[in-house]
């Protein structure tokens, strides 16, 4: 028994849009984070809790947000990828079996019982 696959173009393309959205603002967000770490780096906190806040700014939340921004895109590639896929693979069987624009030569006869009367 063959499953049937309901898709929903236009929200796998607004899924699509928002994960690179998301992606987008995760990496400004890190930027931003960097730019923190550049400030407690110049002078606003001083000595060792300026520099382990700095480097915990700079080396854990700055990187955290940029794996993440880069897992967001790499999703979102994928899904469109898969998505177009599945459009020409459908545009393909839709080609290959589309409904005849007419009957076959003979079909009405056969169908009306006039052919293969003996």
């Amino acid at each position: 028994m063959t499953e049937e696959i309901n898709l929903d173009f236009n929200e796998v393309e607004d899924l699509i849009a928002i994960l690179k959205q998301s992606a987008s603002q995760m990496a400004n967000s890190s930027e931003t984070i960097l730019g923190l770490a550049a400030s407690i780096q110049d002078g606003a906190m001083i000595g060792e809790a300026g520099d382990a806040f700095a480097e915990a700014f700079r080396d854990g939340l700055s990187s955290a947000y940029l794996s993440i921004s880069n897992q967001l895109m790499e999703k979102a590639v994928n899904l469109d990828v898969l998505l177009q896929q599945f459009l020409s693979a459908q545009n393909a069987i839709n080609d290959e079996f589309r409904p005849l624009d007419k009957p076959l030569d003979n079909s009405d006869a056969f169908m009306n019982g006039e052919i293969g009367k003996e």
